[in-house]
């Protein structure tokens, strides 16, 4: 098992454990096109996040995407999520509009509540259903909090 940062070389194994494991997020019904060309290039060049994959013999094991302190997505990527949400509220599915209305709107209700200078935020983290129950999503959180928590005080 080896865990190391996300690279331009796995945005296909990204994008395979985007929609066989995050069923529920924003990001799982918007196309391929998207995941690769916006969410995984951003993630991969902007140093405010952790990304790293778990590889078991070079198939993707799990990932975890967590944004460093007081950061937020870049405009253009909130605008072309908001695009490619558009056709995909009306031909699937309603929730993930109201998803993407609450991760853009009411988010910040909460980020009130706590001191965000002192916190990173988890966005994403899963293990692939054949790797469940093996502590990989451990091993994720652990190998990300050795990193983090050198200049943070809260993970959420």
């Amino acid at each position: 098992m080896k865990i190391h940062k996300i690279s331009k070389e796995n945005k296909e194994k990204i994008i395979y454990l985007i929609k066989n494991n995050l069923i529920n997020s924003v990001i799982f019904n918007l196309p391929q096109s998207f995941i690769k060309n916006y969410f995984i290039r951003e993630i991969i060049n902007k140093k405010k996040y952790i990304s790293l994959i778990c590889k078991i013999k070079n198939k993707p094991a799990g990932m975890i995407i967590v944004k460093k302190k007081n950061t937020d997505f870049s405009l253009n990527l909130k605008i072309m999520t908001f695009i490619y949400c558009i056709p995909t509220f009306f031909l699937n599915d309603f929730k993930i509009f109201y998803k993407f209305y609450y991760f853009l709107f009411k988010r910040k209700k909460i980020k009130k509540k706590i001191n965000y200078s002192l916190a990173c935020e988890i966005i994403y983290i899963c293990v692939d259903q054949k790797y469940r129950n093996k502590g990989i999503g451990t091993k994720l959180l652990k190998f990300s909090e050795k990193k983090l928590l050198k200049d943070h005080k809260f993970l959420i």
